[in-house]
């Protein structure tokens, strides 16, 4: 039991009331005192002051200090909204990798909102909903800056694992508070698809560093892009206008970066090759991010008044964006292709009930071909990348090999090398997952040769 200092409401008599007792006698009116607001009464201008200083410590980034004000403040008053939220954000602040204080920002978010009045209800849930999305936010991107260098570690990757779930746990109970924002579901779809690709860390091999990559376990895989899909539909109803959301399919440099390092370590050529193709991945994803490999015609050029346009000028913006700079020739990889993307946007915002539907629909068709060959096409200098770029990784560990690929879509690749014999070609299709990697890549066929006599043929 805790004496604190009171006030009778009565006679303003100063008194020492205990924490636990719900009602005290005045020891000088002798009238019945409320101790839960005698010891307010008491605390009066200390409790605005906590709340101000609390406040100022947060805004410079003091969230510990302002945690300590605010639990000062609940300690007197209980049922302060203020003090609840605010402790709730600082606690969420402050969380770290082994000290996880997000399901107590939870906790102080509910305990705000019930104890908020009814008439500033809308205010205090949208300072939680904004909070959650800031914090968990700022948290995730963190956690990834923490664990990365780690993964390597089988403990930090199970650690990893469990807070991302976490996470997402914690925005599904935030849409159940908040079931119309919009942008809680955002950062559910965003930091699924971040997580349903391979994640990169540093390993060592033959003690030099080497690019790796973690892939979530198959059960966590089918989970995340089953709450990917089903939130896509929830931010669809919600905003009907909003973009698609694609939900990210495993591309030729994603199954690349599938192959299991650890089992090609040893076999000499293997362990090689591997480090190579994991260098082309690495390259090639860059040049995919910045459309160095995809045509002009894969990027948007989006303006702030599209979001006001109507179906019938969306219609006509479409097949502008067709029509710009469309120059189709007999060789793909020569031809221009229009602003495909500023057109498949257009022309999903039509909705059915417009009259231009009918026409979008047809106009999508010439869509999607484009779409088809600028794939194809893409595909097909990824596979020659492949190729060259492990060609350069065997010549720069003094191995004469010859990676080529020939055929219409580059689906056929030839491995020349002296001394490729029938126990090497063993290991590689049967030890390893190197052909189903290869078939992943769009390869159709791969062939082995010493390039003498002897050569070993894989249709895929």
């Amino acid at each position: 039991m805790t004496f604190k200092a009171a006030t009778c409401p009565s006679c303003g008599g100063a008194l020492q009331v205990p924490d636990d007792r719900t009602t005290v006698k005045c020891m000088y009116c002798g009238v019945d005192v409320i101790v839960r607001e005698a010891i307010q009464a008491a605390a009066g201008a200390n409790l605005e002051n906590w709340l101000k200083l609390a406040s100022a410590a947060g805004q410079a980034g003091n969230h510990q200090e302002a945690y300590n004000y605010y639990t000062k403040v609940l300690e007197v008053d209980s049922s302060n909204w203020k003090a609840w939220m605010g402790r709730a954000e600082a606690a969420g602040w402050m969380s770290q990798p082994q000290q996880f204080r997000l399901p107590e920002m939870m906790t102080g978010i509910r305990r705000a909102l019930e104890a908020a009045p009814q008439d500033q209800r809308k205010e205090v849930a949208a300072q939680a909903s904004n909070a959650i999305i800031r914090v968990i936010s700022y948290y995730h991107a963190q956690m990834r800056s923490w664990f990365y260098p780690l993964l390597g570690n089988s403990n930090y990757w199970q650690q990893y694992l469990a807070q991302c779930s976490t996470l997402i746990d914690i925005l599904e109970d935030g849409h159940r508070l908040f079931p119309k924002d919009e942008h809680i579901v955002r950062t559910i779809v965003q930091i699924c698809s971040d997580n349903l690709r391979n994640i990169p860390y540093t390993g060592t091999m033959n003690n030099r560093p080497v690019q790796m990559w973690r892939e979530l376990p198959n059960d966590l895989k089918f989970s995340l892009r089953a709450k990917m899909e089903s939130y896509s539909q929830i931010l669809r109803e919600l905003d009907p206008f909003a973009p698609p959301v694609r939900v990210p399919q495993p591309s030729i440099f994603d199954s690349l970066q599938k192959l299991p390092v650890p089992v090609w370590i040893g076999i000499g050529f293997a362990g090689l090759l591997v480090i190579g193709m994991l260098g082309t991945i690495l390259d090639k994803d860059k040049r995919s991010r910045s459309n160095d490999v995809m045509p002009q015609s894969m990027t948007t050029s989006a303006s702030p008044q599209q979001d006001s346009l109507s179906s019938s000028q969306r219609l006509a913006e479409a097949k502008r964006a067709l029509a710009d700079g469309y120059s189709p020739n007999k060789d793909p990889m020569k031809t221009s292709w229009g602003r495909v993307a500023d057109a498949r946007r257009h022309l999903e915002a039509i909705r059915p009930d417009a009259k231009e539907y009918a026409e979008a629909q047809k106009l999508m068709k010439e869509v999607e071909r484009r779409e088809g060959e600028i794939e194809r096409m893409a595909k097909k200098v990824a596979r020659q990348l492949v190729a060259e770029q492990m060609e350069q990784r065997m010549l720069s560990q003094g191995m004469d090999m010859q990676f080529t690929t020939s055929g219409a879509d580059n689906s056929t690749l030839t491995i020349k090398y002296v001394l490729m014999s029938r126990p090497l070609v063993y290991k590689l299709t049967n030890e390893s997952d190197f052909l189903s990697n290869m078939r992943n890549a769009g390869f159709r066929k791969v062939i082995f040769t010493d390039g003498y006599n002897e050569s070993w043929t894989y249709d895929l």
